[in-house]
């Protein structure tokens, strides 16, 4: 049975991508691994009202940022394991947290198919740094950037 890899990267969720992907999974009889890419850590952000600083880091911190930012990660990977259910598609979801480029490109080398969103590379909340041309030119197996409408 064939297997596409279908990437996403921190909070952002491609729903373009999961139809595309889904699509294809229905015409080639597939399954499909969706892998969650996470950076470790978030980046930290200056407060500009320092008078004011020491009351705001008590009211919420970066580690409470970073647990609501990866509770939204867990519950795309839900929604996308519910959907394939419901369009009984075989999915499998996995949680990267900074793969080396390396890694990432072993991973895709197992599977016959990747899609890659194109917004991957955005830099957003837990989002791990990522070119795409570059994942492109060291990819092994056929790929499609998706546009996003």
């Amino acid at each position: 049975m064939p297997q596409a890899i279908l990437l996403f990267n921190g909070i952002y969720f491609s729903f373009t991508a999961v139809s595309r992907a889904f699509a294809w999974a229905r015409q080639n009889g597939g399954t499909i691994e969706a892998i969650f890419l996470k950076a470790k850590n978030e980046d930290e952000e200056g407060y500009g009202f320092p008078s004011d600083l020491d009351e705001a880091e008590n009211l919420y911190s970066n580690k409470d940022a970073e647990r609501a930012d990866e509770q939204i990660i867990l519950t795309h990977m839900r929604m996308l394991e519910r959907e394939a259910a419901v369009e009984r598609i075989p999915l499998k979801t996995s949680l990267l947290v900074d793969p080396p480029m390396s890694e990432l490109l072993a991973k895709c080398a197992q599977a016959g198919f990747v899609f890659i969103p194109r917004k991957l590379e955005r830099k957003d909340l837990l989002c791990i740094d990522i070119d795409i041309v570059q994942l492109g030119k060291n990819m092994k197996v056929p790929f499609e950037i998706i546009e996003e409408n």
